[in-house]
């Protein structure tokens, strides 16, 4: 997550292996008018208190935007991307890493994931204006957004 306070040409770069160590990162930088959230894979009450915590720390005009790995929606596509997914993600995985185990949980966790359409209303829930998604190339993935008004 790149992360770049609002008016200054300093950029950091916060990485964290728990939702606590993003948002405990994210409230140094209080003064953001826009944050990007981007969520590979979040087991935490279904991402309802990742887009709660977001809310909490995210200053009135702020926005929340969450780049989430989806639900394919296309026939046919569906099919090679679940094939891909659990067969070559985790062979790949293995050959750069040693570890496939991994990358098989990571395809696991992804199918997890609040549907896009329930996604957006643990947004709203947490508190969020304006929410919104748009699912991008053939469903692969959805882009939420929010504003904190």
């Amino acid at each position: 997550m790149r992360l770049c306070r609002f008016g200054d040409s300093r950029l950091g770069l916060v990485e964290g292996r728990k939702v606590r160590d993003v948002t405990a990162a994210l409230e140094v930088f209080l003064d953001f008018r826009e944050v990007v959230y981007v969520v590979l894979h979040l087991s935490c009450d279904g991402g309802w208190r990742c887009a709660a915590r977001a809310s909490r720390v995210l200053r009135p005009g702020s926005r929340f935007l969450c780049l989430e790995f989806s639900t394919v929606d296309v026939p046919g596509l569906d099919r090679l991307y679940d094939m891909f997914s659990f067969k070559v993600i985790p062979q790949l995985g293995k050959a750069v890493t040693g570890d496939a185990e991994s990358y098989r949980y990571l395809v696991e966790s992804i199918r997890k994931f609040p549907k896009p359409n329930a996604f957006a209303e643990m947004i709203r829930a947490a508190g969020f204006s304006r929410v919104n998604h748009q699912t991008l190339s053939g469903g692969i993935v959805a882009l939420h957004s929010g504003w904190r008004l």
